[in-house]
């Protein structure tokens, strides 16, 4: 189909050549701090889960921030589609006020899958 860069707020170390499904859940605001800020979760936020491993990668706002890991019932699942990872590189930054794990998947998209 189409080859799509997918970047991640958070740790998916992928092998090349491992196969993905990628779940595109939709945008919604939550309320975080003691002063109740709004914060916008990108519209573009993924689950990234390896089908033969049945390991699911994913950030905060992803499922709950205590295990058990729940899914957030608030978040709806926009899209899914299926492919090979064909690039992975992870970037860590460590600064004083927060500690920063970035994931970039490159995915050859092999098929989209009904929502």
């Amino acid at each position: 189909m189409a080859r799509q860069t997918i970047l991640c707020t958070f740790l998916a170390p992928i092998p090349v050549g491992h196969r993905v499904a990628l779940v595109a859940l939709e945008y919604h605001e939550q309320d975080v701090g003691t002063f109740g800020r709004k914060m916008e979760v990108d519209r573009r936020w993924f689950v990234v889960i390896g089908p033969e491993t049945g390991v699911r990668w994913g950030s905060q706002h992803t499922w709950s921030r205590d295990p058990p890991f729940t899914e957030d019932p608030a978040r709806r699942v926009t899209e899914r589609y299926e492919g090979v990872v064909e690039g992975c590189d992870v970037s860590s930054h460590m600064g004083s006020q927060n500690d920063d794990v970035w994931t970039q998947l490159v995915v050859d998209i092999q098929r989209r899958v009904g929502v």
